[in-house]
Parts: C-alpha cells; sequence; structure tokens
C-alpha cells in the first residue's frame, strides 16, 4: 500500500453483496461513517480471509487519544454519487487540531460504519498516509482527493 492510497477490505464487499454475512450493510449518505488515525505498528489485511471485519478487530492499534483527538471521528458532509457508471464516495476534510500531548505515530486511517457497538462496527476501508502524521507541533488535515475519498466502477 502507498502513501495516498485507500484500500477496501474485501470481506466488507463481500457483506455488502450477501447480507447473511452481515447485518449491518453501509447506506454511505444516512449511516454514521468514522474514520480513525492508527499507529504505525497496525498492520492492515483487507485480504480475503482476513480477521479484520469489525472495529474490535482492529481498534486495539488506534492512536492514543488526547485533548484533540479523542477517537474516532463522524464523517460530516457526506455524499454519495453516480457519475458515469462510477459511484463516489465522499465527505468534509478532517482536521485535528494541535495538541502538545497528542499521537505522534499516525501512519494509517481506518472508515468503518459506527454503529455505537464496535463488534457490528464493519471496517470498510484503510488509508496509507505513508509516513508517521503528529498532531505535536501542528494540526494534522486529511485533504481528501477532489474525486472523492472512494470510488467503485
Amino acid at each position: 500500500m502507498a502513501a495516498g492510497d485507500i484500500t477496501v477490505f474485501n470481506k466488507w464487499k463481500e457483506a455488502q453483496a450477501d447480507a447473511g454475512l452481515s447485518s449491518t450493510p453501509v447506506d454511505f449518505d444516512t449511516d454514521t461513517v468514522s474514520v480513525a488515525v492508527m499507529t504505525d505498528a497496525y498492520t492492515p489485511d483487507t485480504g480475503d480471509t482476513s480477521a479484520q471485519v469489525y472495529w474490535s478487530d482492529v481498534s486495539a492499534s488506534q492512536v492514543a487519544t488526547a485533548t484533540s483527538y479523542t477517537g474516532p471521528i463522524a464523517l460530516a458532509g457526506k455524499t454519495l454519487a453516480l457519475s458515469t457508471g462510477v459511484a463516489v464516495f465522499d465527505a468534509n476534510d478532517v482536521v485535528i487540531a494541535q495538541d502538545a500531548s497528542g499521537f505522534t505515530n499516525g501512519r494509517r486511517l481506518v472508515f468503518f460504519k459506527n454503529t455505537g457497538t464496535p463488534t457490528t462496527s464493519p471496517l470498510i476501508a484503510v488509508g496509507d498516509l505513508g509516513a508517521n502524521k503528529a498532531i505535536t507541533a501542528g494540526s494534522l488535515t486529511f485533504a481528501w482527493a477532489a474525486t472523492g475519498i472512494v470510488r467503485w466502477s
């Protein structure tokens, strides 16, 4: 996974196509979709046989919370649009304010449907930040691509 890449979890793709595998399909317009900053020790597994299916499977690898980063962030301004056969999910950029006691080891982002219960909150995708990111010396902004966060064709 290269810097800037966002990869969809294969188990999520399968669950969207087979309701028997998951009681929590994702409605991107109306469901709470959250993003969490993960440590550099987190190794994503997006493969077909992955045990990384729900937020509870990976939440222990989230960066430490502090004053300005208090845990997964609910995405605001979400949109899902179809254009020329491509479905595009997008949301407002996310800004985490500077915090002298905040994290210095944020390496990946995990997107998931936040049901309020970690064991039923399915993982959707993981993004690579390319290097460790910190909020100790300045704010951190996740500016999504102009073409959207995730695209399906």
